[in-house]
């Protein structure tokens, strides 16, 4: 019930669904990945952070359970931990571009410029035409004023031939 009272909008009476389910059945998974959103869409991600965790700790080859984990180390701003989290995500599915295009956003944050460019040339590899994922991070390394990275991700987005007028402003901004 906690599930399509949060998928309907009822965060609080999600909350205490799955708090109750957790009271019947703590080993049951599922309370503490709502629990997990919840918190998330509050902005706590530090209990968002535990209650991913938990779960992950119980079902660790679940990927969406693992962006979800990445991504409250991420709000947290502990982007190394973030990294590995996307990191085993691409090792679970290494033919899924979203791993690499994470990663290369929490490389991103962490200022690691040089893998950025390594993962998002992987994500390209595997999407071709995803040009909003390389926009929205070199808009990312733009507002880092890391404009010479920035540079090269808009260079990539190019080959997309996808929203080219966008992607050329963008890029003549970088320079």
């Amino acid at each position: 019930r906690a599930f399509t009272l949060e998928a309907l909008g009822f965060d609080d009476a999600a909350f205490a669904e799955a708090q109750e389910a957790l009271k019947v059945s703590p080993g049951f998974v599922e309370p503490y990945k709502i629990l997990g959103k919840i918190y998330g869409n509050r902005g706590d991600h530090e209990k968002a952070f535990e209650n991913f965790r938990i779960a992950t700790m119980v079902v660790q080859r679940d990927t969406q359970l693992r962006y979800d984990l990445a991504l409250a180390y991420e709000n947290m701003e502990d982007f190394p931990n973030a990294i590995k989290q996307y990191l085993k995500i691409i090792q679970l599915e290494p033919k899924n571009p979203k791993g690499y295009f994470t990663a290369a956003r929490a490389y991103a944050k962490n200022k690691h410029y040089d893998k950025v460019l390594e993962y998002l040339s992987l994500a390209h590899q595997l999407d071709p035409g995803a040009v909003g994922d390389l926009v929205k991070i070199g808009d990312l390394l733009f507002e880092q004023k890391e404009f010479k990275t920035a540079k090269k991700v808009f260079e990539l987005a190019l080959t997309t031939n996808k929203d080219l007028a966008n992607v050329h402003h963008k890029m003549g901004l970088s320079y």
